[in-house]
């Protein structure tokens, strides 16, 4: 019975220590048995060929000015949520700023270091509902064209 050769040669045997290596493999290959182990590696030479490096590299090259604070730790779920909204209320900030609003970027700084601060960082049940307001808020500002971010000193 004829096996196709890509159905004959889809799994690899090992072949057994008694195996001789030393024979022709070009024959109709009626074995089975994995070839990577064919060819010596104790060879010690030199792979470079003389090639730099940068010669070589695929792909854009990075900035040389990159720098990575958080490669050793990624955030949690939590702190991704936190993250995008500071970032959104950021640029919403910005844009405002933009449009004539003075303050607003300094203002959500300040807003959610107070925050921040005023929080303990495993109150999970407080920072979820701090997220949810401030979705809320940001909705709010987005929706709103005059609406502006303000400080607003408390009555005393």
């Amino acid at each position: 019975m004829a096996v196709p050769y890509a159905l004959m040669h889809s799994e690899k045997i090992q072949s057994s220590p008694d195996h001789d290596h030393n024979h022709d493999h070009h024959h109709d290959h009626d074995h089975d048995h994995d070839h990577s182990h064919d060819h010596d590696h104790s060879h010690d030479h030199d792979h470079s060929h003389g090639h730099d490096a940068e010669e070589l590299s695929i792909g854009p090259k990075p900035p040389l000015n990159v720098v990575v604070n958080s490669s050793h730790k990624s955030h949690s779920g939590l702190q991704m949520q936190v993250l995008n909204l500071y970032k959104s209320c950021l640029q919403v900030a910005q844009e405002k700023e933009r449009a004539g609003a003075a303050n607003s970027v300094e203002f959500v700084r300040q807003k959610f270091r107070a925050e921040a601060m005023a929080v303990g960082r495993m109150d999970f049940q407080k920072i979820e509902y701090l997220i949810r307001k401030g979705e809320r808020q940001l909705k709010q500002y987005r929706s709103v064209k005059s609406a502006n971010f303000a400080f607003v000193q408390p009555h005393q």
